[in-house]
């Protein structure tokens, strides 16, 4: 709800820029009483104390603050609200009654002729303690004590109030610390001192004005020097307290425990929170977080509110995240959210409940609890943004979901462009990233081209993933048969190869490129050079893997008897090896190529029998589907290709399999297998060229199984996506489903649509078609003259093949033979 933030940009509107304090007021009271759980409502109370300040409304003013101190104690604001009802009680004049009666009572001090001193003395006091005028109280103080006349325990008195003048006059920066020393310490060395307290607050007053400005090194020393010598102070906690603050910012943990546990006992109540907190993280710090959980929930339990409960409870959130208990550590986060929402700290709740469900791996409440933070806080810092978004985008992809992953990384990229000055990296700092997550995912959907796009973009951003995708652009090109492109990225990774694994891998690459773009004499002299590089590694693998490749090149050039000879010579060299199976793998394509199925398939069998490396047996099975299919021994190719699309991971032999068995089981008549591949097909390769055949061929598998209902509104609901090229077919489709319903005449409004939406020559004429079945479908209702009409139009349109116009010939004589009958 944006309303309690209009609210309060409203009121700051009246308080800042047009000074009217009644209607700021009025606008802060309207936040906090429409909405008294919002996270302006300690901001707003206070704003409404200093509008008070500003009409002269002093009572109202301290009452305010007063409100903040008892409602809104975690608040950031608590210690500004202490300050604001300190320093108002110290300077401004509250009640006006004392005002006038002390007035009177001086005049009438001064006509009944009381001593001078003792006049002096009243009007002293009463620019002190009525009129808050510190510094005209100071100077009759110095008259009053002139005059003489005071016994000891008086003139104590008025030097204890000289020094709260003094120490006052330097709160308002009105006199220097060492004028404000001087009076102070001028109390402290006066004999006797009568009143332990007095003393006491003048010891206090000394330190303050001491430490004022000073760092916190040099307010340790005077700390820790008053704390030596004032051990029995009612301020002693004040002392310990700097000290502490000087540990705890330097991080020296272990002096931050031992202060805080010998003094626990030896400060007041609103002390101790503070305190015991600094002692729980100081346990955090060193690694015991069970001693941390304890301080914590000692300090909820006894000393709570305080204004240490928002820091303390998001201390025990980060304590259970770190020992991995998240759903306490959430619970402990949504307490905050609920009862300490006004405070800086709620402000990240949901981020970081977000982050605690993506880190224990529950992604899908991450995403929802991301996507409220994004949508709840309208205001969102915009540099937060982008992290967001990143791992909304890295969470969708933990969990597969792909196309929502490449939309969210996207969002990330397209966040705009930073100011001048400003670079890329430092406002989205996981581009790198984000560009090799996206070459990742497109690598997954077989789009190689993409994923290369993505991967080289990524060097520039991130120099340690950029040498990786280097070599892994290379070996995409490499799988994309684009070799002389997969040989630039491999020279270059080969530069940045950081060891002799890796160059000798890089490198066996380059050449087998080489070999790949015929180019056999780079090849051959780039293998004597691997040699001789390489002479001290085991390479025999490598040059095994060359010889295969010296046979793919005679193979690929139909040079059949020195492909044979460079086979045999594999078989013969490296017996019972992954190269030798592939050496009579492609002993077998020869025997193919040449016409010796018989030979071939035998070879493949017995191959296939082997104890083969993933890749070999992919190809064997799939070369098996090949030749059974091209016999039409469907049942058979089946076995072959289910195996290569159960176990395949790369896309291009997987999509290759999965087409075969698609037709395979076609073919066989198992149109609910069809259905079922076809599905998995569309979700495997959602951007395949054919995507759209395969989501038809569904409507058509519906259609084979008589499930008209279905397969009518699956393509109903496929037009609703169609393109104008797609729309003719479909109709068609719809047509024929119609035709089969029994629903003659709808079937003609669609098949009459089709030679209309035909907006280019395809495989399959839909208008020819559309026209034959509108004439099928006439005659079903007997219109027999409107049939002949139909096959007629065959005939008379122009680009349609003559073989179809000799069909529909012979369709008329057909139908007024039935008509002379």
């Amino acid at each position: 709800d944006l309303l309690p933030e209009v609210l309060f940009k409203l009121a700051t509107l009246y308080e800042e820029k047009l000074k009217d304090y009644k209607k700021a007021i009025f606008y802060y009271t309207d936040l906090l009483n429409r909405f008294p759980k919002d996270k302006y409502a300690d901001e707003a109370t206070y704003h409404i104390g200093l509008c008070y300040i500003k009409l002269g409304e002093i009572e109202e003013a301290i009452s305010t603050f007063e409100t903040l101190l008892k409602n809104y104690t975690s608040s950031e604001l608590y210690d500004d609200a202490l300050d604001k009802v300190e320093m108002l009680k110290r300077f401004q004049i509250t009640d006006q009654t004392n005002h006038t009666t002390s007035i009177a009572e001086l005049i009438g001090d001064i006509l009944t002729n009381k001593p001078r001193n003792e006049i002096i003395l009243k009007l002293a006091d009463l620019y002190n303690l009525i009129l808050k005028d510190y510094s005209n109280a100071l100077k009759y103080y110095d008259l009053a004590l002139s005059e003489g006349n005071f016994d000891a325990q008086t003139q104590y008195l008025i030097k204890y109030k000289k020094a709260n003048c003094a120490y006052n006059l330097f709160i308002e920066n009105k006199i220097k610390s060492d004028s404000a020393i001087s009076v102070i310490q001028s109390f402290l060395n006066f004999k006797p001192q009568i009143d332990p307290p007095k003393t006491d607050t003048a010891v206090f007053y000394l330190y303050k004005t001491l430490t004022h400005g000073l760092s916190q090194d040099s307010k340790r020393k005077i700390a820790e020097d008053f704390k030596s010598k004032y051990p029995e102070s009612k301020f002693y906690g004040i002392f310990v307290i700097d000290i502490l603050n000087f540990h705890f910012a330097n991080g020296n943990w272990n002096e931050v425990i031992k202060i805080a546990t010998d003094n626990l006992n030896k400060l007041n109540q609103n002390q101790i929170s503070g305190v015991l907190f600094k002692r729980a993280y100081g346990y955090y710090k060193i690694g015991e977080k069970q001693k941390s959980l304890s301080d914590i929930a000692f300090l909820l339990q006894r000393y709570s509110p305080s204004p240490y409960d928002a820091r303390a409870l998001d201390l025990k959130a980060q304590i259970y995240r770190e020992l991995k208990s998240y759903a306490e550590a959430i619970n402990v986060l949504r307490e905050i959210e609920q009862n300490l929402f006004y405070t800086d700290i709620a402000k990240d709740v949901k981020l970081k409940i977000a982050d605690i469900y993506f880190e224990s791996g529950d992604y899908l409440k991450a995403i929802d609890e991301y996507k409220r933070y994004i949508s709840t806080d309208k205001v969102i810092e915009f540099e937060r943004e982008p992290e967001v978004i990143f791992k909304i985008a890295t969470a969708y992809q933990k969990l597969g979901d792909l196309s929502s992953a490449k939309r969210y990384y996207k969002l990330y990229l397209s966040t705009p462009k930073p100011a001048p000055g400003i670079k890329l990296e430092a406002m989205l700092p996981h581009t790198g990233e984000v560009y090799y997550a996206l070459g990742n995912i497109y690598k997954t959907e077989g789009i190689n081209e993409k994923a290369v796009y993505y991967f080289e973009k990524v060097g520039k951003f991130n120099a340690t993933l950029g040498k990786r995708t280097m070599l892994e652009s290379a070996d995409l090109l490499f799988e994309e048969e684009k070799y002389d492109e997969a040989l630039k990225r491999y020279t270059e990774a080969l530069k940045n190869a950081e060891n002799d694994t890796d160059r000798i891998t890089i490198q066996s690459k380059i050449i087998i490129c080489y070999f790949r773009m015929n180019d056999i004499d780079r090849a051959n002299k780039s293998i004597n050079s691997f040699k001789q590089t390489f002479l001290k590694f085991d390479i025999k693998n490598y040059l095994a893997e060359f010889q295969i490749e010296f046979g793919g090149y005679y193979f690929r050039n139909k040079d059949f008897t020195n492909a044979k000879k460079v086979f045999d010579d594999v078989i013969k060299n490296y017996p019972d090896s992954r190269f030798s199976h592939l050496a009579h793998y492609w002993l077998a394509k020869i025997d193919e190529y040449n016409g010796n199925i018989s030979s071939a398939t035998k070879t493949l069998l017995e191959l296939n029998k082997k104890p083969l490396d993933r890749e070999t047996k992919l190809r064997v099975n799939l070369s098996l589907g090949n030749i059974y299919f091209k016999l039409e021994k469907y049942d058979s190719a089946t076995i072959y290709y289910r195996f290569v699309v159960e176990s395949a991971e790369k896309p291009q032999i997987l999509q290759s399999a999965m087409n075969n068995l698609l037709a395979c089981y076609e073919e066989l008549g198992y149109y609910e297998l069809v259905i079922e591949l076809a599905r998995k097909y569309i979700e495997k390769f959602p951007n395949a060229e054919d995507i759209t055949d395969k989501r038809i061929k569904i409507g058509v598998m519906y259609e084979m199984l008589g499930n008209y209902d279905l397969a009518l509104t699956h393509f109903q609901k496929l037009l609703e996506e169609a393109d104008k090229d797609l729309e003719a077919e479909l109709h068609y489709y719809i047509g024929e489903v119609l035709y089969y319903k029994g629903e003659y005449e709808q079937a003609i409004l669609e098949f009459l649509k089709v030679p209309y939406l035909v907006t280019k020559k395809t495989k399959i004429d839909w208008t020819a078609n559309a026209f034959y079945m509108a004439g099928q479908s006439y005659e079903k209702m007997k219109k027999y003259e409107q049939a002949i009409n139909m096959y007629q139009q065959i005939i008379d349109r122009p680009g349609i093949d003559p073989i179809f116009k000799a069909g529909a010939q012979k369709e008329i004589e057909r139908v007024r033979s039935i008509l002379k009958q």
